[in-house]
């Protein structure tokens, strides 16, 4: 699937266009939300977003040595 934006064609996947349409529902969800439900959920994607950030894989330490 692809659509024209200002001179730039911009194609968009089954799974992107599912996660996009996954994210606008989930943040209307969240934004409308007045009971405090999806806090703690919103709290766990921001942390795991931001640990993907910084989680490169240079930073993880691995025991190669055989006992």
């Amino acid at each position: 699937m692809s659509f024209k934006l200002k001179d730039k064609t911009v194609y968009l996947s089954l799974m992107s266009l599912v996660t996009v349409i996954f994210a606008v529902v989930y943040t209307i969800l969240a934004l409308n939300d007045e009971t405090g439900a999806y806090t703690e959920t919103t709290k766990n994607i921001i942390l795991v977003i931001i640990g993907a950030f910084f989680n490169n894989g240079a930073n993880i330490k691995t025991d190669d040595s055989k006992q």
